[in-house]
């Protein structure tokens, strides 16, 4: 699914999938792709984006994968 909401609603809308999916869905992960304003250009420059999570296991998995694709991931700490 992906959803192209830049407004508070749009938050709104997201919060409501991800809780759905985390209760109704089989998968062994759920991610959210969503920009972080100017955070991550900050850390880690405009050509990179940026992985956040509790999970460093999951986080190394987004970063290898995106070694083989078309986007750059670095670990950003919050």
């Amino acid at each position: 699914m992906r959803l192209e909401i830049q407004r508070p609603e749009g938050r709104l809308v997201l919060a409501d999938v991800l809780s759905f999916a985390q209760q109704e869905v089989d998968a062994d992960y759920i991610f959210d792709m969503a920009t972080l304003t100017g955070a991550s250009v900050v850390a880690v420059g405009n050509y990179t984006s940026t992985v956040m999570g509790f999970n460093d296991e999951v986080k190394d998995m987004v970063i290898q994968a995106s070694q083989e694709g078309w986007r750059v991931y670095d670990k950003i700490r919050f």
